[in-house]
């Protein structure tokens, strides 16, 4: 069957009123009056079920009576009156880019006006075809592509025609629904539509004014598509999925649990993860799981990235997963991790409640007595013994990282780093304190003349270096007198290491330091937007600084810095490098090496 077309713009609810004020054929010969006409050519694709028409409206302004004697030519085919609908009709086919003539002659006057049909009309891309809309839904949407406007002031007609009928079922004023050029989709209301077949018409129109007829005269040219859909009682429609969490990073030998979450039609949503097909693009990087109690589970397997997708029916979502280059070891604790050193043949790390623990390769941890319950801040390793330093002035020694003994500082002080310059220990802390000892049991107070914190010491092999709050800086060359030093600012000044040819200090804001001597520094314009103030360690071949949440930097010079991904979300609380592994500790208790 073919369905006749529809008047697309409000003009046309215009005309239906200047037809209801007069009844019967008129005339205006010999009064001078122009005429009021409106024309439409509606054109559909080849092949379409409605008739791509003409239709002209030649009326009497005066006394709104339609005129039937005019001679209406439209591309040289001439239009019949059909007194039915008191205007001229005419199957009119105008290809997709033709140009377009009408003429209309009334009496002694001929009026005409010219243009062009649109190149491509909108396609619509949701409903699908024999889509089902639901009654339930807030609201059912249109969308389309944008056709080619004309030079002309162009618009979109929307509206809802009943199939069984080809009556407009929306809107509800007869005419169709106009939209500006550059939306391109609409909301059809809850409730506008009983369940029904329909056809849902967008196209694309431009008005174009007659010269010398009444006022307001004018030819609309439009392009229509259409799809049919079916309105029903059903379920709620599923409109999109979201996943979760979105580009996601892992560090190997931890897993993430994706979720996808569904949005209805109605405004609700409903957790999908358990029903939805999961997908991994690159299953060398991560796998996903579709089983049973672990649906989404991302399980790492290299570091690279992939794109983790999620499907329910039609509807899917992606997400990027980047497995990172660091791995996660378990350590058998959770209590936090302050410090650790290399010694030659093992890893010690140290933290909360004494916790002591060693590995010989930074994968394999074993817990070792401490024989204290303080939180232990800072390590060293000096040949023969490990030297660790902590709270209230604990200070335990060990010969090989198993066997603890407690030793008396003297200070109930914090104290936050130890070093060993070959013949001497020297400890720091809190309240400016500094110990000094010869063999790590025997500790002696020194003046540092300065009562704010110090937060870690360096050897270089002539002086020792401690820095601390505010940025104080302090020199020794054997560990009992000490020179204040100026470095260049007053951000507080959190760790320090020696890499064979200068002094590298990093700290609050991103704060960056070097020195050749300890003596002369240079506050170094970071490229960075990170902040840079926990820790630092030299591989050998480059700076690892961390500090906060997963924040990791790496550095060949100390100037030009990268950010990495660690993959985890615990703060970052301390790194040491044995020239083949570098250790991260975290605040959870677990450890991060590389590779």
């Amino acid at each position: 069957m073919q369905m006749s077309s529809v008047k697309i713009i409000m003009a046309a609810l215009t005309v239906s009123v200047i037809l209801s004020c007069g009844s019967g054929a008129g005339s205006i010969k010999n009064n001078g009056t122009a005429p009021y006409i409106y024309a439409e050519l509606d054109a559909f694709p080849v092949g379409s079920i409605f008739q791509s028409n003409a239709g002209v409206h030649v009326i009497v302004p005066s006394s709104g009576n339609p005129i039937n004697t005019a001679v209406v030519v439209m591309n040289g085919v001439t239009l019949s009156y059909n007194a039915t609908d008191q205007e001229y009709k005419g199957n009119l086919v105008v290809a997709p880019g033709d140009h377009i003539d009408l003429s209309i002659t009334v009496d002694d006057s001929t009026y005409t006006v010219s243009g062009t049909q649109f190149t491509a009309y909108p396609a619509i891309s949701s409903p699908a075809l024999g889509a089902i809309w639901s009654t339930s839904c807030l609201n059912n949407t249109v969308v389309w592509s944008s056709g080619t406007s004309t030079t002309n002031s162009s618009f979109y007609g929307l509206g809802i025609l009943s199939a069984s009928t080809g009556n407009l079922a929306w809107p509800f004023s007869s005419v169709l629904e106009t939209i500006s050029i550059g939306t391109t989709s609409y909301n059809i209301p809850k409730g506008s539509l009983s369940t029904d077949n329909y056809f849902v018409i967008v196209g694309i129109a431009s008005e174009i004014y007659f010269p010398n007829a009444a006022p307001g005269s004018s030819l609309v040219i439009s392009g229509f598509n259409y799809v049919p859909v079916t309105v029903a009682d059903t379920n709620p429609t599923l409109l999109s999925i979201a996943v979760n969490p979105t580009n996601s990073a892992i560090a190997k030998g931890i897993s993430q649990q994706f979720t996808a979450t569904g949005s209805y039609c109605d405004g609700t949503s409903q957790d999908l993860t358990a029903s939805a097909s999961w997908n991994s693009s690159d299953t060398n990087i991560a796998t996903i799981s579709n089983a049973t109690g672990s649906s989404g589970y991302a399980t790492p397997v290299t570091s690279g990235t992939t794109t983790i997708t999620a499907t329910s029916g039609s509807l899917l979502d992606s997400t990027l997963l980047t497995v990172t280059n660091w791995r996660v070891r378990p350590t058998g604790t959770t209590n936090t991790l302050d410090a650790v050193i290399w010694s030659g043949t093992q890893f010690v790390a140290v933290g909360w409640f004494g916790t002591v623990l060693t590995s010989p390769d930074g994968i394999t941890w074993t817990s070792r007595s401490s024989n204290t319950y303080s939180e232990l801040e800072g390590t060293v390793w000096s040949g023969t013994k490990f030297v660790t330093v902590g709270d209230v002035g604990t200070i335990i020694t060990s010969p090989d990282g198993i066997t603890w003994t407690k030793r008396n500082s003297g200070t109930s002080s914090l104290l936050f780093g130890v070093a060993w310059s070959g013949s001497k220990f020297v400890a720091v802390g809190q309240n400016g304190t500094i110990l000094s000892s010869p063999d790590g049991i025997v500790w002696t107070a020194q003046s540092s003349g300065t009562a704010l914190w110090l937060s870690r010491v360096a050897w270089s092999g002539t002086s020792f270096v401690v820095v601390g709050g505010s940025g104080t800086m302090l020199t020794s060359p054997d560990g009992i007198t000490w020179t204040m030093r100026d470095c260049g600012t007053i951000n507080d000044l959190n760790d320090i290491v020696w890499t064979g040819t200068q002094f590298f200090v990093v700290g609050g804001n991103a704060t960056v330091l070097t020195s050749p001597d300890g003596l002369t520094w240079t506050v170094q314009n970071t490229v960075s937007t990170n902040n840079i103030y926990r820790r630092v360690t030299w591989t050998g071949t480059e700076f690892i600084a961390v500090g906060g949440y997963y924040n990791i930097l790496t550095s060949p010079d100390g100037v030009t810095w990268s950010s990495q991904l660690s993959g985890t979300n615990e703060w970052l609380e301390s790194t040491v490098s044995s020239g083949s592994m570098t250790i991260i500790l975290q605040a959870n208790g677990s450890i991060l090496t590389y590779p």
